[in-house]
């Protein structure tokens, strides 16, 4: 399979806080089979220099916003991108602060203020994601999963509540050739079944993309992608469904 010279990703995977709960170390094998999969000549074929792949420490606010600003630069209106993340997200209910964020590495969560100073909003993302000038961009969140962030060190502060709302994704996936695929819904966990090597969600997108999906021409679309994934999902765990959203002229 020759190489996708215009495509580009950026994966990250987030178990290990500084200062909130931390997630399943699940997580982080996940984001480094889809990093691997993704520089696979025999699978996605992307060239590795196109591939950045940032774990724990190395996903701060910083450099998460960096490497956002990187994939602006670096792609044309024919790039293929492709962003994954396994993290920490949530929402602020009320307040000044209220919305959705994307929490890094290095998130304070002492108040809702410092909050918002130190993860990523939710209107700071799409922001970047609509600075992306590829036409087909496809984001993947594995971001709810159960257990939450832990209780914020200031009485007053308002709980952090886990998940994002499908209202977000709708927003994300305005613009040409958008495409947000999300591993559950804002009330639900994503799973980690006891003993398996990937999160649920993950492991199915890893096994569509290594073959899972029938295709004649060795392409995979991206409403096949979803039709493998979400029935096996749902059916092993009847409490998790994934979502799709997309902004779409071809599959």
């Amino acid at each position: 399979m020759p190489a996708m010279d215009n495509a580009y990703a950026l994966v990250v995977g987030i178990a290990n806080y500084q200062q909130v709960n931390p997630l399943p170390p699940t997580v982080l094998k996940d984001a480094r089979d889809i990093y691997d999969l993704l520089i696979d000549p025999q699978h996605c074929g992307y060239l590795p220099d196109h591939v950045q792949l940032l774990l724990d420490g190395q996903a701060t606010q910083a450099d998460l916003r960096q490497a956002l600003a990187s994939l602006a630069q670096c792609c044309n209106a024919e790039s293929t991108v492709f962003f994954y993340l396994s993290s920490h997200g949530g929402r602020i209910e009320a307040g000044p602060q209220a919305g959705e964020y994307l929490l890094p590495v290095d998130t304070v969560y002492t108040s809702a203020a410092s909050v918002a100073q130190t993860a990523i909003s939710g209107a700071e993302f799409t922001a970047a994601l609509r600075a992306i000038p590829a036409r087909k961009a496809v984001v993947v969140f594995d971001c709810c999963h159960s257990g939450g962030v832990g209780q914020p060190k200031e009485p007053s502060a308002p709980a952090l509540q886990m998940g994002l709302p499908e209202s977000y994704y709708e927003a994300l996936k305005a613009g040409r050739g958008r495409v947000i695929l999300a591993s559950s819904r804002s009330t639900e966990s994503s799973w980690v079944l006891p003993g398996a090597e990937n999160s649920l969600f993950t492991q199915h997108l890893l096994a569509g993309l290594r073959g899972g999906i029938a295709s004649e021409d060795g392409l995979i679309r991206i409403f096949d992608l979803f039709e493998y994934l979400q029935p096996r999902v749902t059916a092993t765990r009847p409490d998790q469904h994934p979502i799709f959203k997309a902004e779409l002229e071809d599959n």
